[in-house]
C-alpha cells in the first residue's frame, strides 16, 4: 500500500504529546510530519493530553453558513422561515461528527454562545432575557442538548451494530450511554 505523505501526517495524544518526536519516514523515504491539529473525517483533532477536537473549523463554517443566509433572504424573510432555514442548512454544519467526540463542559458552553450570539443578530437585541424567551416560543433547542440527544441516538445504533466489533469499545459505550441517561 502506498502512502501519500503530501495528505497524511501524524498526531500524537497524551500526557506527552509535547515532547518531541523522531521524524517517521514512508517506505519511499518521504517524510511525514508532526502537526499539532488535523482534519479526520470533517473534525479538526487537536493534539493535546486527552483526545480533543478543535471546534474553531466548525464555528467559521457555522457563521460561513449563515452569513451566505443572511445576505441572501434576511430582508425579506420573518423571524420563523430564518430560524428555519439555519436549524436544516447550518446547525448540521456545526453539530457534525461532534456527537461521536468527547466535548468538555467549556465546549459545550461556547456553541451555546454561538447560538445566543446568533439569535441577538437575529431577533435584533441585546438581551438574554429577550432570547431566552425567542428560544421558549419558537421551541429552541440549546445547542449543548442537540449534541446530547444526537449522541444517545449514535451510542444506541452503535450498542445495535454486530457483535464482532471489540467488547471494550461497546462497554465504553454503554457507560457513555449511562451517562446521558
Amino acid at each position: 500500500m502506498s502512502l501519500n505523505t503530501k495528505k497524511s501526517v501524524c498526531i500524537r495524544f497524551g500526557p506527552r504529546y509535547q515532547t518531541p518526536c523522531c521524524s517517521l519516514k514512508s517506505i519511499k523515504g518521504d517524510n511525514i510530519l508532526w502537526v499539532a491539529s488535523c482534519r479526520y473525517p470533517g473534525v479538526w483533532l487537536k493534539a493535546s493530553r486527552q483526545f480533543k477536537i478543535d471546534l474553531t473549523h466548525c464555528k467559521k463554517s457555522f457563521f460561513r453558513a449563515v452569513n451566505s443566509l443572511f445576505s441572501k433572504v434576511l430582508r425579506i424573510a420573518n423571524e420563523e422561515t430564518m430560524l428555519h432555514l439555519i436549524s436544516t442548512k447550518c446547525v448540521p454544519i456545526l453539530l457534525y461528527g461532534l456527537y461521536a467526540c468527547p466535548l468538555n463542559v467549556a465546549d459545550k458552553r461556547s456553541l451555546d454562545f454561538i447560538q445566543i450570539c446568533l439569535l441577538m443578530k437575529l431577533f435584533n437585541t441585546s438581551s438574554t432575557d429577550v432570547v431566552n424567551e425567542c428560544r421558549v416560543m419558537f421551541n429552541i433547542q440549546s445547542v449543548s442538548s442537540l449534541i446530547v440527544c444526537r449522541r444517545q441516538k449514535f451510542l444506541t445504533k452503535f450498542m445495535n451494530i454486530d457483535n464482532s466489533v471489540c467488547s471494550s469499545v461497546l462497554d465504553c459505550a454503554r457507560r457513555d450511554l449511562n451517562d446521558l441517561i
